[in-house]
């Protein structure tokens, strides 16, 4: 039985592009802005920010995170506000 190498995709610098899916990662920032108490069960697996591989849902995870910790409602309004403050 032969098995196919998997090409794996590189920036130029040669170095690898970690894997990601980013509807997985609108999908989790965009269930969050529905249903705001769903952020302890996402926050419970997903402690950081770095598990985002884009930088921008990086930015939205960590602010609305900022927001649970400070005990503010996770909405559209609230996190623009936070997200303004950081520039």
């Amino acid at each position: 039985m032969f098995f196919r190498k998997r090409r794996v995709k590189r920036l130029e610098n040669n170095t690898r592009i970690m894997p990601n899916d980013i509807e997985s990662e609108r999908s989790i920032l965009g269930a969050i802005l529905l249903n705001s108490e769903c952020i302890n069960d996402v926050y419970e697996k997903i402690k950081n920010k770095d598990y985002f591989y884009r930088s921008n849902n990086q930015e939205i995870y960590e602010a609305m995170c900022e927001l649970l910790k400070a005990d503010r409602p996770i909405d559209i309004v609230t996190l623009s506000n936070e997200l303004l403050k950081r520039g």
